[in-house]
């Protein structure tokens, strides 16, 4: 090849190379770094944009093994220069193109800027890079007129075709139903009376259940759909139906056995304590309740079937692709029924592996995504290999896209080896199954961190203390694994970015300013509302996409200077850069304390969210299931749902069209 012309013209634009050669043309070491100095100089009266390309590019390295970075200077002194754009990948290409590199220079009138763009070949310890031994690069470069600068995020909406919906989204709204049939919000009644139910499907079956005594009415009425997800809360399971039980005058027993009263569960279950039904109104059919393996029998619950509905309120067609700013910038949400956020990207190992071991402290299986895990984390003897997620051995990761970030990266959830459809029921839709947020203890405020201060079971003291991100909870742990077996010794970790996961543990600023029982401590037992509860319970939903907390914002480097992609923003406290979704996501997606099965954030399992709610007797978090939001205590055990983040320059290098038949991926 021949090199180009040293010098390059556009409108009032021009580009000049210092060098002798203004290309790159090299078969490179490992670790070795080629650079090319230019200027571009305005010449013109006004201020104006440039777009400097890679021309007739080609690249047989292998994606993410070329870096460039490009800084600039007024003056063009040794020390003078500041980064533009730094650890971009160099796209690959088989035979001669041209790619973007920037198209927003801004040079101002009558000026001249000195640039540097350099190339380096990385040398990975974690990566095998054979392909890359015997590749080559060559690479021209072209000017042409650019324009005002677009934000990150714009330019990542732009590269995957897509295009943002008008309007605001109803966030107290669900998100909208398949084919364009609303799900509606409604009334459903029983025997006059009204019964609170999240969907007209939850009113065909209905409970009867008592009142504590002198309270009016001495009956009401719960859907059988709602009173589970009520004691799935609690971390309990309603099993099947004993028949009568016996009221002696004084006591109502079953085989012997003194019977708590439906009623009082949660103060049985918060407490630790027996609270037996104490009238014969209470004493009638018998459950039985699963708590932590073990049995409950309880009373004062009958099944009388469907009551009637009617649809009082149809919901707003609102899926689409809507903006909020987040700590990066402006970013674009998906929402509702949303059917082109589709990537694949990602594939476990051949020998992956999930283990099943029994809780230490509570019993009960809980799945670990190694041996070693499931064998420091269990009690001695029980682990064993569960054959069901092992069998994900060897096979595709499919996400789907939360939001693109403010700087331009792709937020993903993962959602199995398939591209499942929104309403799709497969339990191949989370990663793994039982996992614990903590292990133990539920009992003091600091239990809602994903990180907290002090040992499993020292109590805190300050908020201060509860708050220091010290010691990992056991979801934490889980997910750290989970990406150690999956994506840290793979090339698939370069193509991630270090991004926010907000934990948000902020209070009040004084008692009683979010509810009548608000300590605003965020400590030891006091009773305390964290923000995303606020957000989601203060009149009108006001979800947010900042971490209004530095400590909250967990992510593995804290600047630039730490080889974060993250801007300063960042706690720096995260192993790998992996989290939750967070519920305020959750409701910008379309979730909203009701029923849908059509949203892309439907799965038929709970899984955990990274948001606290409270401390009340225990600590407790938001966790989202079966296209709903509810919450539940910190030592129940869950789904797990990794989320991730693909950084911005491999993003805007997807092809296909992110729909379930041709989703988002690399060449």
């Amino acid at each position: 090849r021949t090199n180009q012309t040293t010098s390059v013209t556009t409108g009032t634009l021009r580009l000049t190379f210092n060098d002798v050669s203004s290309s790159i043309s090299k078969t490179m070491n490992f670790g070795e770094s080629v650079t090319r100095e230019f200027t571009i100089e305005n010449t013109g009266s006004i201020d104006a944009y440039a777009k400097l390309s890679f021309k007739n590019l080609v690249n047989s390295y292998m994606l993410g093994s070329l870096k460039y970075t490009l800084t600039y200077s007024e003056t063009g002194n040794a020390g003078t220069y500041k980064t533009k754009l730094t650890g971009m990948n160099v796209p690959v290409s088989a035979s001669s193109a041209n790619y973007e590199i920037t198209d927003s220079l801004l040079i101002p009138a009558n000026t001249t800027y000195h640039y540097q763009i350099t190339v380096t070949l990385i040398d990975s310890d974690v990566i095998d890079q054979t392909v890359d031994v015997n590749a080559s690069f060559y690479t021209e470069f072209t000017l042409e007129n650019g324009t005002e600068l677009n934000s990150a995020s714009e330019k990542t909406l732009a590269a995957l075709n897509l295009t943002k919906s008008s309007g605001i989204p109803d966030f107290d709204k669900i998100s909208p139903g398949e084919n364009g049939e609303n799900p509606g919000s409604g009334n459903c009644y029983y025997e006059g009376q009204e019964v609170l139910v999240s969907s007209e499907e939850a009113c065909n079956e209905l409970y009867e259940m008592v009142t504590p005594p002198g309270m009016e009415p001495e009956k009401v009425y719960i859907s059988k759909l709602d009173f589970n997800s009520y004691l799935l809360s609690m971390g309990l399971t309603l099993g099947e139906y004993l028949g009568n039980a016996t009221w002696d005058g004084t006591t109502c027993t079953y085989e012997g056995n003194s019977l708590a009263s439906t009623y009082m569960l949660p103060s049985a279950i918060a407490d630790n304590t027996e609270v037996l039904a104490t009238s014969e109104n209470e004493c009638n059919d018998v459950y039985q309740i699963s708590s932590n393996g073990q049995d409950i029998y309880v009373t004062g619950l009958r099944y009388v079937g469907a009551g009637e509905s009617e649809i009082v309120e149809e919901l707003t067609q609102d899926s689409g692709i809507y903006s909020m700013e987040d700590d990066y910038g402006t970013s674009y949400y998906f929402r509702g029924n949303i059917t082109n956020n589709y990537v694949k990207f990602g594939k476990y190992a051949n020998d992956y592996k999930v283990y099943q071991g029994t809780a230490i402290s509570r019993g009960g299986t809980l799945y670990y995504p190694s041996l070693e895990l499931c064998e420091r984390l269990s009690r001695a003897g029980t682990c064993s290999v569960n054959t069901t997620y092992s069998n994900l051995a060897g096979s595709d990761m499919y996400w789907r896209i939360v939001r693109i970030n403010g700087d331009g990266s792709l937020r993903l959830i993962y959602d199995g080896t398939s591209a499942h459809s929104n309403n799709d029921n497969s339990s191949d839709r989370w990663a793994l199954d039982k996992v614990l947020w903590n292990d133990n203890n539920y009992n003091d405020a600091k239990y809602v961190g994903y990180m907290y201060g002090g040992a499993n079971g020292v109590v805190s003291t300050s908020k201060a203390q509860a708050q220091t991100n010290e010691t990992s909870s056991h979801i934490k742990t889980v997910l750290d694994e989970w990406y150690k077996t999956t994506f840290a010794q793979t090339v698939y970790s370069t193509y991630l970015s270090d991004e926010i996961f907000c934990n948000d543990r902020s209070t009040a600023t004084e008692a009683g300013q979010w509810g009548s029982d608000d300590t605003a401590l965020g400590y030891g037992q006091n009773y305390t509302y964290f923000g995303s509860y606020y957000r989601q319970n203060s009149g009108s939903k006001q979800p947010s996409l900042k971490c209004p907390q530095q400590n909250d914002a967990f992510t593995v480097g804290t600047s630039k200077s730490t080889n974060s992609d993250d801007l300063g923003n960042g706690n720096g406290y995260l192993t790998y850069p992996i989290g939750l979704i967070t519920v305020d996501e959750l409701n910008i997606g379309g979730l909203a304390g009701q029923q849908n099965q059509n949203n892309y954030l439907y799965k038929r399992d709970w899984y955990w969210s990274l948001s606290p709610l409270d401390f009340s007797s225990r600590a407790d978090v938001f966790i989202a299931g079966y296209g709903n939001i509810s919450d539940t205590f910190v030592t129940n055990n869950l789904a797990a749902v990794p989320v991730i983040n693909l950084s911005a320059d491999y993003s805007r290098a997807l092809i296909g069209s992110g729909t379930q038949a041709s989703p988002y991926h690399f060449e």
